[in-house]
């Protein structure tokens, strides 16, 4: 890890949003310009304890309690730079009727409403956290989650296209803890859906389809092919000097061949 700080600050700037006041946002950029220092304290803080080239066993409480907090501070940073990203004052509460969001939303809900209806219901759980809208790389599919704190709930590999922050700090000076449905209609009020159709042309099937069956087979037996080979000079160079790593080679080279035999198996099975 680097010494340095390695995060910067991202500028917004979002005056004039409705329904969410000035005093709401410079308060909440605050907040996000600290987890950016914390993230970049604790990333310099890991990386002292990684120059000796080991964590000793009296380290290791420290270490473990600084890396996990590194992951809390680390993804309200983030989080924290997709909600503003998302956010304008020229924004629209509703996306173009034939925006790649609205069609994403169709084949995912049936319709973009009940999409929405999902989404903020979502929002208006019970705790902490956020709400995001997640696309599904392998398929395109939207799909929302709450995300408890900042770091429990989200889902790996998947594309955030639109992240509502619902921690009370959001809202809190403009709304009462009850009325968060009416912070989350603010919210869609300021939505720049420009932005989240950039965060879906992340997903581009021909780019993330997974390597077929048929290459990821093919690819294993050419690996296994080479092991073989390996495995045979190093058995040839052993000779009958040492029975013994002989006898452990041959058996790992028996190993390596009859699974050579299955991928061709199953290869011409699945070839044309």
């Amino acid at each position: 890890m680097k010494l340095s700080h390695d995060y910067d600050v991202k500028p917004f700037d979002l005056h004039g949003l409705v329904g969410i006041s000035d005093r709401t946002l410079e308060m909440h950029l605050k907040l996000y310009e600290g987890y950016v220092k914390a993230a970049n304290q604790l990333t310099s803080q890991i990386g002292e304890m990684l120059k000796d080239g080991r964590i000793d066993q009296e380290e290791m409480p420290a270490y473990s309690e600084l890396t996990r907090r590194l992951g809390f501070e680390y993804n309200g940073m983030v989080l924290h730079e997709y909600y503003f990203e998302n956010l304008t004052k020229s924004g629209t509460n509703k996306p173009d009727q034939s925006s790649a969001f609205v069609k994403a939303a169709e084949d995912s809900f049936g319709t973009y409403d009940m999409w929405k209806l999902d989404f903020s219901s979502v929002g208006k759980m019970r705790g902490v956290g956020w709400a995001i809208c997640y696309v599904n790389p392998h398929n395109g599919r939207l799909s929302n989650h709450w995300i408890s704190l900042h770091e429990n709930g989200n889902i790996a590999g998947f594309i955030p296209a639109l992240v509502m922050d619902v921690w009370e700090h959001a809202y809190l000076l403009d709304y009462k803890p009850s009325e968060r449905a009416s912070y989350i209609e603010a919210f869609f009020a300021n939505i720049d859906w420009k932005s989240v159709e950039r965060r879906l042309q992340l997903y581009e099937p021909a780019l993330v389809e997974a390597v077929s069956l048929v290459e990821m087979i093919t690819e294993d037996l050419i690996a296994e092919r080479i092991a073989i080979d390996s495995y045979r000079e190093m058995i040839a160079y052993v000779g009958t000097d040492d029975p013994t790593t002989r006898k452990v080679l041959e058996g790992i080279l028996a190993q390596e061949e009859e699974h050579a035999e299955d991928l061709a198996s199953l290869l011409k099975e699945l070839g044309p």
